[in-house]
């Protein structure tokens, strides 16, 4: 782990403010306000439903950092009941709005390392799509993970990149920074994980199959932001984002997959 862990209760404060400072437009600021952005949502979408179609039972789901329910929808019409969990009341909000037709889903808001959950619930599936940098406990939270599942549950972790050569060069220039004067929402982006760190939390869970894939292959940096640039970073996701990260491009993804098994 790479430096600052940034108080849950900052985090929840941050995303609050947020979500109300962008009047219901969250998802599109983060996803659709511009060209890299729309292409890294594609990729996003499409590396998780290849981690989806891997997952065999979807009785019980739990997602874990929902957001505004960005991507509940790839599994909500498949799943039986749904739990999502979130820091920000705010998002949550968010997320009963678009998933108002389903009936079959639980809200809880708090940090999921320290909310209580009831045990005796257990899950075919618990997926955190880019919550997991910012929790303060980062092999705690497999850990929890891997209790509330059913054996042969699966467990689907996206999460940022510490090799990405964009989040390299941030930390340069934060290391000039005095941390105080770090704002939330970048701070938030300094605790980040190397993919092999990330096996290792999930093997020392006691998971088993764990697989590591790209997510996001790209920069917002020249010359691959450029026209071209796009052009050849989503030719080398369609080509990566099912098969196993291999080191040689390793600092042109911003983002990657992880997904193990509890055993039967």
């Amino acid at each position: 782990m790479t430096g600052t862990v940034v108080p849950s209760d900052k985090i929840k404060d941050h995303y609050n403010e947020t979500v109300k400072n962008l009047k219901g437009e969250y998802i599109h600021y983060r996803w659709g306000e511009s060209e890299i952005k729309k292409r890294h949502y594609k990729q996003t979408e499409l590396a998780l439903n290849h981690a989806l179609n891997k997952v065999k039972r979807f009785e019980n789901v739990m997602e874990i950092g929902c957001g505004p329910a960005v991507w509940t929808p790839l599994f909500s019409d498949s799943a039986t009941n749904i739990t999502l969990v979130d820091i920000s009341e705010e998002m949550l909000n968010v997320a009963r709005e678009r998933l108002s037709s389903h009936n079959n889903i639980n809200y809880i808001c708090g940090d999921f390392v320290n909310v209580n959950l009831d045990e005796k619930t257990k899950y075919d599936l618990i997926i955190s799509v880019r919550a997991y940098e910012y929790m303060s406990d980062k092999p705690g939270m497999v850990r929890k993970c891997y209790e509330l599942l059913k054996p042969g549950g699966s467990l689907v972790i996206v999460t940022k990149n510490q090799g990405w050569s964009d989040h390299i060069k941030d930390m340069e220039e934060l290391k000039k920074t005095s941390v105080d004067s770090i704002p939330v929402g970048a701070a938030m982006q300094m605790d980040l994980i190397d993919w092999r760190e990330m096996i290792n939390f999930y093997h020392l869970a006691d998971f088993k199959n764990v697989v590591t894939y790209p997510v996001i292959i790209g920069s917002y940096n020249q010359p691959f932001s450029s026209k071209v640039g796009l052009i050849m970073c989503d030719l080398l996701h369609k080509y990566s984002h099912k098969r196993p990260i291999a080191n040689w491009h390793n600092s042109l993804i911003e983002s990657y997959l992880t997904i193990g098994k509890k055993q039967e």
